[in-house]
């Protein structure tokens, strides 16, 4: 199987998301080698002319970083505060990222501590 952009019809695309830096670095081919692998994977014929790019729509109202390595805790915050049901995620940004990279370390310290301690009581 060959992946070439030669193969690959010029079409527009949308790029985005928490990594937005990251993201535009990838280029059109890189599009359609999820379609390309799993076709192969099923044992159907790869033909680039009739494979589309899947499109990457860029989330509206959500924190961004400028970072790739914060993407990780902003999504893990993100997902916590919509799991308490909270609006407002104005505290999740590039500023308060290694605080809250911090918080999160302790929380899961204490979590594995306080099990720990739990387990050696009852033995």
């Amino acid at each position: 199987m060959n992946l070439s952009g030669s193969h690959i019809r010029k079409k527009k695309k949308v790029i985005g998301g928490l990594c937005r830096r990251t993201c535009e670095r990838f280029n059109t081919s890189k599009e359609v080698l999820i379609s390309a692998i799993k076709m192969e994977l099923l044992g159907e014929e790869v033909n680039f002319e009739d494979i589309s790019p899947f499109e990457v729509k860029f989330a509206e109202g959500l924190p961004k970083t400028k970072f790739p390595y914060n993407c990780g805790i902003f999504v893990v915050k993100m997902l916590e505060c919509r799991s308490l049901g909270l609006k407002s995620m104005a505290n999740i940004n590039d500023e308060t990222a290694m605080d809250l990279r911090s918080k999160l370390c302790c929380e899961i310290f204490d979590q594995f501590m306080d099990k720990d301690f739990q387990e050696g009581q009852r033995k």
